[in-house]
């Protein structure tokens, strides 16, 4: 009995420490499942305007018009604005005459500060453009090289477009692009190229900014305009479906209507024809005879 004892509890214990372990096994494999789930919630979602950008401009130009660094951009954005400010209201030899002098006068200033400073000091510093006079502006025929297949590798794209659309390749392109220069005149009545820049430039600096900050916002007010346009097309697209039925609908009417007329004032036998044909014949003469008197003569 003491045996049979022992082995019963025995039992008992080894059957609850494998509950024990398989509850335990479950639970780990429940918190391993969650946590994937929950990072992916977490995560914040891929901006693909950035991307794009990235692709196309390149990581420097991102980095300024998205204000990683609020002081280069900054100085890059004011720099940009005041210069075409300048540009469209004083010529352009003005302007590069002004700034040449303004980069001179800083560079003669500084040398002399400096040339000054090594006098008082008998100190026996070199240049202190030195390190900018001894950098080698010369450029390898390998990079010569590189740059000219960029350029005209755009200029092949570009220039092949420009007469493809010119020359009416496709009908259909050559409209879109004579209504797109249509476009461009009132455009230009109304802008001004350094206008047009000047847009460009706040545009640049502040609309990817602006939508990374309110994307959520902005993607709402998209996706409801969004809704708004596709139910329109709908109508659009329903409208066009109907237009034939009915035209030929209004075009069988205005045919009865006509025919019915017609009917009406058509004669009903051949005794009404030949009445209806003396009544204008006699009609006609009797013109004739208002119009030019017969017998007597002119005087």
């Amino acid at each position: 009995m003491a045996a049979a004892a022992t082995f019963e509890t025995e039992t008992t214990i080894t059957t609850f420490e494998v509950k024990t372990l398989i509850q335990e096994a479950v639970e780990d494999r429940l918190e391993q499942a969650e946590q994937p789930v929950v990072e992916m919630r977490k995560a914040p979602k891929s901006d693909d305007v950035e991307n794009t950008l990235r692709h196309h401009v390149g990581d420097k130009v991102v980095e300024l018009i998205y204000w990683k660094d609020i002081k280069k951009s900054a100085v890059v954005a004011a720099s940009s604005l005041l210069l075409l400010i300048a540009l469209s209201i004083f010529s352009v030899l003005t302007v590069v005459s002004y700034i040449s002098l303004t980069v001179l006068t800083v560079t003669f200033s500084y040398a002399v500060y400096k040339r000054t400073l090594a006098a008082i000091q008998k100190s026996s510093d070199g240049h202190p453009f030195g390190q900018y006079l001894e950098m080698d502006l010369s450029i390898s025929p390998e990079k010569a090289q590189e740059y000219a297949e960029i350029i005209s590798g755009y200029m092949a794209t570009y220039v092949g477009e420009l007469r493809r659309l010119v020359l009416v390749e496709d009908m259909i392109d050559s409209i879109k692009f004579g209504i797109f220069l249509w476009v461009m005149t009132y455009v230009g009545a109304w802008f001004n190229g350094l206008t047009l820049l000047i847009l460009g430039l706040v545009s640049m600096f502040s609309l990817p900014k602006t939508y990374e900050v309110y994307q959520e916002q902005i993607d709402a007010y998209l996706a409801l305009a969004q809704d708004q346009v596709k139910g329109v097309m709908a109508h659009v697209t329903e409208y066009r479906a109907k237009l034939p039925a009915l035209m030929a609908e209004t075009s069988e009417t205005y045919i009865s209507y006509y025919a019915n007329i017609l009917r009406k004032q058509m004669p009903n036998d051949l005794t009404e024809a030949k009445e209806m044909a003396m009544n204008l014949y006699n009609s006609v003469v009797e013109l004739i005879h208002a119009k030019i008197p017969i017998g007597k003569k002119d005087q």
